[in-house]
């Protein structure tokens, strides 16, 4: 070898040394700093983790994320078993090669939550093999189930009392079918449910339902996009109910000619769609604390107003959607029977102009008789800008006459926000109003 390139040798030798000690000097540095946030106690970064996690499952809240930044935190995560107590998985999943590997997956998934209680929502499989598989595991977590949901997407789903055996900790079931039809072969051995949901399910499509639970034991249910005359048979089965919500469609119940159905202890209603016209006349409910509407209250405002006369109940809350001047209208009619109303929620309608909100705000002004005993009052939504004069006089006469000590405001983030005139607003809370305001509300100038 030639002395030029056995010196050249020698020169890239002297570099890789050089490179290795600086190499060396970068890594004792590196292991010599402190990360804050790895110098945490575990108990502390578990509880971060739990308030991150707490929204899952959506896609950016995902323990399995947690799991993969680094190696303190994957331990941290794996011991922390309320991480792994909520599941829920479409199935198939196209992140999965096959069905093995996802059924590998949740049992993987299931064995990290120790032994706490599991909320599981799964989408049944339209094989009967497949459907064999996901009973199987879930049977081997009965004991621990807690809020199961079956969204069934094709066909008329089979669900396997029998391969589940008893579900002691099942206090919700959650069942949903595009096909509007389920077969439960054998009644559910559910002890503690009380909280039932069902969606898009068709009881003329589905055989001895009446068996499938013990309605008499169910305190809470929920019927979303199903018919009226289900909905108002479902109501009926279920005697003992303290919270009914509700969003039917159609009709096929025709006049009223049977004394309206009872259910005494029935504190909370909500109201989906105009169906609650078809239903609400049919029903007495003499114990209702608690009433809900989610669309406007044009559309269920003298229903409401009937069942509060026929039941003689006295409301706490309210809440209701309001559009236009008929909604304001409306409103004020079902008002003039809740004396006692200690809490209003309107939510605006994306289409509420400022006319409205201002002849909302006179009315409440005016008519100072009504709902004497109003103590909170909450405007959601609020996505149009409105005089803030008319609001600061109703708010300075409800709580200098009157006993309304809360207000609450709030508006979409697209909203844009001007702040004239918010000092004499706030200088309301000297008068012992508490006053809450997004900052995206909008106002026209004071005057």
């Amino acid at each position: 070898m030639s002395a030029a390139l056995r010196s050249r040798l020698s020169t890239i030798d002297d570099q890789i040394l050089a490179l290795q000690t600086e190499r060396q000097t970068i890594v004792a540095q590196l292991s010599a700093f402190v990360y804050p946030v790895l110098s945490l106690p575990d108990d502390v970064t578990s509880g971060i983790f739990l308030q991150y996690a707490d929204d899952y499952p959506s896609s950016t809240c995902n323990p399995m994320i947690l799991a993969r930044v680094c190696w303190p935190w994957r331990t941290v995560a794996l011991s922390t078993p309320r991480l792994w107590s909520r599941f829920e998985r479409c199935w198939p999943d196209r992140t999965f090669h096959n069905y093995a590997h996802l059924s590998d997956f949740i049992r993987m998934w299931l064995s990290r939550s120790g032994t706490l209680p599991l909320d599981l929502r799964l989408e049944m499989p339209s094989k009967e093999e497949l459907v064999d598989t996901l009973f199987s595991m879930l049977a081997d977590h009965a004991a621990r189930l807690r809020n199961l949901q079956f969204d069934c997407a094709t066909g008329r789903p089979v669900i396997h009392a029998d391969r589940l055996g008893p579900l002691p900790a099942l206090t919700k079931l959650s069942l949903a079918n595009e096909d509007r039809g389920v077969y439960i072969p054998q009644p559910l051995d559910v002890p503690r449910l009380r909280e039932v949901e069902l969606e898009l399910i068709a009881l003329i499509l589905t055989e001895d339902w009446e068996a499938w639970l013990p309605w008499s034991q169910i305190t809470n249910l929920r019927i979303l996009n199903m018919d009226s005359s289900d909905c108002l048979t479902l109501v009926k089965r279920t005697l003992n109910l303290e919270v009914l919500d509700f969003n039917a469609y159609g009709s096929r119940l025709g006049q009223v000619v049977a004394p309206p159905h009872a259910l005494h202890h029935l504190h909370t209603l909500i109201l989906g769609s105009s169906a609650g016209a078809d239903i609400l006349p049919r029903l007495m409910l003499p114990t209702l604390r608690e009433l809900r509407s989610r669309e406007q209250i044009v559309a269920v405002g003298p229903f409401v107003a009937d069942l509060i006369g026929r039941s003689g109940c006295s409301l706490g809350t309210m809440a209701f959607v309001v559009r236009d001047s008929t909604d304001v209208d409306a409103m004020k009619s079902c008002l003039l029977h809740t004396p006692a109303l200690r809490v209003l929620e309107i939510h605006c309608d994306n289409k509420v102009t400022s006319q409205t909100l201002d002849k909302l705000f006179s009315t409440w002004f005016f008519e100072k008789k009504l709902v004497p005993s109003l103590a909170s009052l909450q405007l959601n939504n609020c996505c149009t800008k409105f005089q803030l004069s008319r609001l600061v006089d109703m708010l300075t006469v409800r709580c200098t006459r009157g006993s309304l000590r809360s207000f609450k405001m709030t508006s979409p983030e697209t909203a844009g926000a001007t702040n004239r005139g918010l000092e004499e607003l706030y200088a309301l809370r000297s008068s012992g109003l508490e006053v809450d305001i997004s900052p995206d509300v909008q106002w026209l100038d004071l005057f």
